[in-house]
């Protein structure tokens, strides 16, 4: 059965060399994550983060052939159980996922061992906004520093990141214009020590 296997892989191109797979994990995520370059720079702080705090402390001594999809069940779950946000859990799920499927895409793996993994439910919390009169109390309130970024953020839907990198010569009073060129982004903050990147806008609009 496991030669007839074995032919078939070859003869439809499927086949995959069992000594591929038994690179370490560790220096496999590390190629992956130095190769890997359509990420802004919080993203990629923030995956180096969950590499070095949960992953490779739990899968870095393995080789790849030797990750099994119950090892990462297990993962998932003792992350939960220690506490960590269910919104964190996916993130750290996505990593690994994320590492493991660019080792199928390389041939070094037949499929990825965190596929169709079960996470734990995220509950989105309802989102309180202040009304006019609120606005107004909490602009009177705060650092005159800082009133303006309260105007402009309770009424012209900019992100927090950019009204942080937004500067003088991007706004057009005139014209009652705000140019959003750039934003500032801080890792998170439950992956990693705050640090700043600046980063294009997320989209062109």
């Amino acid at each position: 059965m496991w030669l007839s296997a074995n032919e078939h892989d070859k003869h439809t191109g499927t086949w995959i060399d069992p000594r591929s797979s038994r690179i370490g994990f560790a220096n496999w995520a590390a190629r992956w994550n130095a190769s890997t370059v359509n990420r802004r720079g919080r993203t990629r702080a923030r995956d180096e983060s969950i590499m070095n705090r949960h992953v490779l402390p739990r899968f870095g001594a393995l080789d790849l052939c030797d990750i099994e999809h119950m090892a990462v069940r297990e993962w998932v779950a003792e992350l939960s159980a220690s506490g960590l946000a269910p919104a964190s859990v996916h993130k750290c799920a996505q990593v690994l996922s994320k590492i493991l499927a660019g080792a199928v895409d390389a041939r070094l793996l037949h499929h990825n061992p965190a596929d169709r993994m079960p996470l734990p439910r995220v509950v989105q919390r309802e989102m309180r906004h202040l009304d006019p009169d609120e606005i107004a109390v909490l602009a009177e309130a705060i650092d005159p520093r800082y009133r303006a970024l309260v105007l402009v953020g309770a009424y012209c839907g900019l992100r927090v990141g950019e009204m942080a990198e937004l500067r003088r010569r991007r706004v057009d009073l005139l014209r009652r214009r705000l140019e959003v060129a750039e934003i500032a982004l801080e890792a998170a903050a439950e992956f990693s020590s705050a640090s700043l990147s600046l980063d294009p806008p997320f989209s062109r609009a």
